[in-house]
């Protein structure tokens, strides 16, 4: 096996589990960035349900607005027939 002449050989059995012979000097960045990963993961779950429910309440709000202004136009419209109406039955069949 040809390897170059200020190569450093190491006995056996010198690795890790995780496959090298001395401490990474990366490690310690590599841990920090897996942590800052989990928590910006984390962010972005709690984001996600909460911009879910927020969907899901203007969805609500935008219903019943939607029934409110409904109602207001069917009370308008019966307001203004019975406006109209001389008798008690006109005024029934408003409704």
């Amino acid at each position: 096996m040809c390897v170059s002449k200020d190569s450093v050989c190491f006995d056996s059995y010198t690795c890790d589990y995780k496959g090298f012979v001395c401490k990474s000097k990366f490690d310690v960045a590599v841990d920090a960035y897996d942590t800052q990963l989990r928590k910006y993961n984390d962010l972005v779950d709690k984001f996600n349900v909460l911009n879910s429910a927020y969907e899901q309440a203007q969805s609500e709000k935008a219903a019943a607005v939607s029934e409110l202004e409904a109602a207001q136009a069917k009370a308008r419209r019966m307001s203004d027939c019975i406006d109209r109406v001389d008798t008690v039955e006109g005024a029934k069949a408003c409704y």
